[in-house]
């Protein structure tokens, strides 16, 4: 995994990313192991995009799994897409404490994360 550091080098430094994927991308490292979001609740703590393009920024994350879009499901619990698989997706939360039953999180109210205004000021620092 890249150090906290590193994660927030690598986000001003790439030289593709929008200021969109870079906002969306820095609020997946505070998602912490055995928890999930959705996209739509990503989507809110930017406000301003919705829920499919968050998806769409998430389906092409050059930092995956080390930024951890594999722990962003869909708003009903279920696993959602992956690119490199729900395979993989699946085995990634499972390693990290999470179980998956019929294809959704198992006490997905539990393990949903939810972003603090804390974490919202971060996003708003972050250069444009």
């Amino acid at each position: 995994m890249f150090s906290l550091p590193a994660v927030f080098t690598n986000l001003q430094s790439h030289p593709t990313l929008t200021p969109h994927q870079r906002r969306v991308y820095y609020l997946l490292t505070l998602i912490p192991p055995g928890k999930v979001t959705t996209y739509g609740e990503i989507a809110r703590a930017l406000g301003n995009k919705g829920a499919r393009a968050v998806g769409n920024t998430l389906n092409k994350n050059p930092f995956a799994p080390q930024i951890p879009c594999h722990r962003v499901v869909a708003a009903n619990g279920s696993v959602g897409g992956y690119a490199f698989g729900t395979t993989k997706k699946t085995s990634l939360l499972l390693c990290e404490g999470i179980t998956i039953t019929g294809g959704k999180v198992v006490d997905f109210n539990e393990r949903l994360y939810h972003f603090t205004p804390a974490d919202l000021k971060g996003v708003a620092s972050l250069p444009v």
